[in-house]
């Protein structure tokens, strides 16, 4: 649900993000952490939640824990409306595809660690095969190269975990800039 439903309509918030943080600008004597709360509190107010048929997602079909419960909130709390939930959101969804690599590949973590963002290649046959290394079947301290079939569910995992990434490293930009000008390195 989480990579099939969920993360669809999720992904352009990480997406957006930087856009929304960038123009917040370090002003002495005001809280500029306050600022790109406020920004995002309201831009999380205007989104409604699909899941990929287009339906409403008014509430996940489990429980999922995306607040702290801190302060007396609700940490199951649904739609996420705070930056809390939408870190907590993305730290979920990276355990998911993990979930889904290991599951699919039979691999240790150390194999999964070798997988780069461009891993997925497609054969002449038109099947997709994750590229790595294996250490499990080697002599070879360093690993041995290997191509392992990629089921659609793995594609896509790994696809979304392509684009969550490049987000995050933009939102952690800006807010490495905003540091800056604070002089909060």
């Amino acid at each position: 649900w989480l990579v099939q439903d969920l993360v669809p309509d999720l992904l352009p918030v990480f997406e957006d993000i930087p856009e929304l943080f960038g123009e917040v600008k370090f002003v002495p004597g005001q809280d500029h952490k306050k600022a790109m709360r406020t920004r995002l509190k309201r831009y999380l107010a205007q989104r409604q939640w699909h899941d990929r048929n287009g339906r409403v997602i008014t509430a996940p079909p489990f429980l999922i824990k995306i607040g702290s419960g801190r302060h007396g909130s609700d940490a199951f709390a649904w739609p996420p409306r705070t930056w809390e939930q939408i870190k907590i959101l993305a730290v979920t969804l990276q355990a998911a595809h993990l979930w889904i690599a290991l599951l699919a590949m039979a691999g240790r973590i150390s194999e999964i660690a070798t997988l780069n963002r461009d891993c997925i290649e497609w054969a002449r046959d038109g099947k997709p095969y994750a590229n790595g290394k294996t250490f499990k079947l080697s002599a070879n301290l360093a690993g041995t190269e290997r191509d392992w079939p990629a089921p659609e569910v793995l594609v896509q995992a790994l696809a979304q975990q392509t684009r969550l990434v490049s987000a995050w490293e933009k939102i952690a930009r800006v807010i490495k800039g905003i540091r800056q000008e604070d002089g909060d390195m």
